[in-house]
Parts: C-alpha cells; structure tokens; sequence
C-alpha cells in the first residue's frame, strides 16, 4: 500500500474516532431525535458532506457509537469467563466503574433506553441485542455459582437489569452511590455460594 495511502487510512480512523466522541456528547445531551447529523457536524469541525463520507445515516452513527462503548465491555466480560464466577463479577463491577467514570456515556445509554423501548427506535435492536449480548456473556461466567441453566441465565439477566435501573437512576438522583449499590448486588450475589 503506497505511504499516501497509509496516511489517508491512519487520518480515516482519527476522523471516525473524533466523529464517534462528538456524537456521544450530542447524543448524550439531546437523545437520537433530538440530535441531527448538522449538529453532529459542527461539533466535529466537519462540513455536513463531510460527516456523511464516514457516516451516512444518523442510524448508522447512532451503531458506531453503541457498538464501539459495547465491544470493549463485552470482551472484559468474555475474558474473565474462563477464571470464573469472582473475575466475571469483578469485571462487571469494573467496567461498572469506568461507566460511572464517564457521566456523558451514562446520560447517553439512560436517554436510549427511555427511547429505546419503542420498537420503531433505531437503537431498539441494537440494545435487545446488547442486553442479550450481555447477559450471556454473564451467563457464561457464572457457571461455577449457578449450574442449572436456566437459572443462570435468569441470573445474568437480573445482574444486567439491575444494573442498567442503577445506572438510569443515577442519573436522576446523581446523589445516590451507583457502584456502591452494585457492589452490593453483587455482594449478595456472591452470598449465594455460601448459602448454597
């Protein structure tokens, strides 16, 4: 590949990197209808064209930005499965930390989910899938703690909803303690061993 090239594909990347950061904050700060690619644009020191040669839908934007946050939290989980139940919960509550880290992010993810629920939404798939991502991810971790599957499986689900209720409430009362409460969770979670 000529030296011209590699340069094009590296300034590519930054571009699309610089685009997914802007529209995180747009999104955060307006919710998907709310925000326009024009906005999305201006924020990003690009022309309208400009914006649309990486990302021409909105939808497809609204993906990158879901898919970029969820990829990463999905392969701590998936690494820490072949340790067990401690290290899968352990990331959980990690990766909990870094969520609670980054306020936009988590004003971002409650303000989808609110949207989310209506099934004409172009985040409604994405965060089906993402839940369904997660939870078994969790599953798979917790196989040490919960041997019956299906119980497992309802397990994950309940970690997983019960953390994104704290996350979302977070946001309204910022006065609560969001990985504190987890922490507690799974806590009790873990207690289940030694009840068991």
């Amino acid at each position: 590949m000529p030296a011209i090239a590699i340069g094009a594909n590296r300034k590519g990347r930054a571009s699309k990197e610089a685009i997914l950061h802007v529209a995180t904050e747009c999104f955060a700060a307006t919710g998907f209808r709310g925000t326009t690619m024009a906005d999305v644009a201006a924020a990003a020191g690009l022309t309208h064209p400009g914006l649309l040669y990486h990302y021409p839908r909105k939808e497809e934007l609204l993906v990158a930005v879901m898919e970029r946050h969820l990829a990463e939290g999905i392969g701590r989980l998936t690494a820490a499965v072949p340790r067990g139940s401690d290290a899968v919960l352990d990331a959980m509550l990690e990766i909990a930390r870094d969520n609670v880290a980054d306020p936009t992010w988590v004003r971002l993810t409650a303000a989808l989910m609110g949207e989310g629920l209506d099934t004409d939404h172009p985040a409604h798939p994405f965060l089906l899938d993402r839940a369904r991502r997660i939870a078994d991810a969790l599953a798979d971790g917790l196989r040490d703690l919960e041997p019956d599957a299906r119980r497992r499986a309802r397990l994950a689900r309940m970690l997983n909803g019960a953390w994104d209720g704290i996350r979302v409430h977070g946001v309204l009362d910022p006065d609560g303690d969001a990985l504190e409460e987890l922490r507690e969770l799974i806590d009790l979670t873990r207690a289940r061993r030694a009840a068991g």
